[in-house]
């Protein structure tokens, strides 16, 4: 099986974006303009999209890369073992969904003998010593505290079997809140015994925009719902080794 390693390093703006494909022979670059891609990205955001739309915004990512890259893709075989890393330095361009790429026979994230991931070099971890360290969140939702102690007995069971340590937020003196969860990942942070992996046992729903979102409580015990850029705030500076999601 031939492996081949492309690494497209993405830069600019919209409408001015450059794409350099590095391989071990050879260098190689485009440009494109992103405007049309931008535009039907925005649009799906409003609504749910139809698979057309999505597909027709996959090819306008795929045509930004160089002509020499396209080629290559779409001359794969059944043989073929392909790895296209991106490393996106632009954050305008960032928020694009690159991983929807479609050379107009599939989307290459789905391809067999394909492998489309974004590179996330970030700062190295270091070895951290003692267990792991697991906080919890599992909101008290109103109907669902029979559910809710299940799934804290199940957790601690199964974690205490594999040397973990888990805490739960709610019973560390708070709500499940977005305020709450940042308080004891400061506090953990602040007494050196930082947590590594922040776990959100939470209901995930949606409105009309098709946004998914969590939910969580308010210091009050009301719902809050929670988006991922909150969830960002949450866990920045924190330097968690991961953030899980689901009961």
């Amino acid at each position: 099986m031939a492996h081949t390693e492309i690494d497209l390093i993405i830069t600019g703006i919209e409408n001015a974006c450059t794409v350099t494909a590095i391989t071990a022979d050879a260098t190689v670059s485009g440009t494109a303009n992103l405007s049309v891609a931008a535009y039907l990205h925005a649009a799906q955001t409003r609504a749910a999209p139809e698979h057309g739309a999505i597909e027709a915004l996959g090819r306008a990512l795929f045509l930004a890369l160089p002509d020499d890259v396209q080629g290559l893709i779409l001359r794969r075989t059944p043989a073929t073992d392909l790895h296209l890393r991106l490393d996106i330095q632009s954050m305008a361009l960032a928020t694009l969904p690159w991983e929807y790429m479609h050379d107009g026979q599939a989307f290459l994230a789905l391809a067999p003998g394909v492998v489309l991931a974004r590179r996330l070099d970030g700062e190295p971890l270091g070895q951290d010593g003692g267990a792991l360290r697991v906080l919890v969140v599992i909101p008290a939702l109103e109907g669902d505290e029979e559910q809710r102690k299940a799934e804290k007995g199940r957790l601690t069971a199964r974690l205490a079997q594999a040397g973990v340590r888990v805490d739960f937020l709610d019973e560390r003196g708070g709500r499940s809140s977005l305020a709450a969860i940042q308080r004891e990942l400061r506090r953990s942070r602040s007494t050196g015994d930082p947590y590594h992996v922040l776990h959100l046992a939470c209901p995930l729903e949606d409105d009309d925009t098709q946004l998914p979102y969590l939910i969580l409580e308010n210091e009050e015990g009301a719902r809050q719902r929670a988006v991922v850029d909150q969830l960002k705030w949450c866990a920045a500076e924190h330097r968690l080794r991961l953030v899980v999601f689901g009961g």
